[in-house]
């Protein structure tokens, strides 16, 4: 039986093949500023980027506090969207990643914070509203709650709650993200 060719997802869009969510092999490359190419099976990694897409970056913050039970987190939520996420948002101007994950973390929960240190990126792809694919890459920093209140976030979420790191895993929406968590239980852990 031959292969199927990969549909496109829509009139003039990118097909997806057997492949998607398949490893970046751009992830290594130096942030910001990073290369994007396009790789097909067999073929090595081009360095030219890729026609029409862009980069794109973010910065966000896991934001924990021990509780009774253990590690709680912060996390966002949107109930018309059944989402739950972590705080995350665009750099303003010139901002170093991590004054845009602070600054994304007081807006978006309400909390202050501290940086203790990085938990490493997460990459995807998606498609702008201009219909130009996006290689986005957000870079994530465990943060420790030093004041604030959640009932003190901005308009952009309908909920910020503290849950157990056990219950983030089972919550989170975009699955790309927990290797974040699980990085945080790690780092709490060893500091426990």
């Amino acid at each position: 039986m031959a292969a199927r060719a990969p549909r496109a997802s829509r009139p003039g869009g990118v097909a997806r093949g057997p492949r998607l969510g398949a490893p970046d092999h751009t992830r290594d490359a130096p942030w910001p500023g990073r290369q994007t190419g396009l790789r097909r099976r067999g073929a090595a990694a081009v360095s030219e980027p890729l026609t029409g897409a862009r980069d794109e970056f973010s910065a966000g913050g896991v934001v924990y506090r021990r509780g009774a039970e253990g590690i709680e987190i912060v996390m966002v939520g949107r109930r018309r969207e059944r989402l739950w996420a972590l705080p995350k948002g665009k750099p303003d101007g010139d901002e170093a990643p991590e004054e845009t994950a602070i600054r994304e973390v007081r807006e978006e929960t309400g909390l202050d914070a501290r940086i203790e240190q990085s938990l490493g990126d997460v990459t995807y792809w998606y498609t702008g509203f201009d219909g130009r694919r996006v290689h986005k890459t957000v870079t994530y920093y465990l943060m420790e709650a030093i004041g604030g209140d959640v009932a003190a976030h901005d308009h952009e979420f309908d909920d910020v709650v503290w849950v157990h790191l056990s219950e983030a895993e089972r919550l989170l929406t975009h699955r790309n993200q927990l290797h974040i968590l699980r990085r945080v239980a790690e780092v709490t852990e060893r500091a426990a």
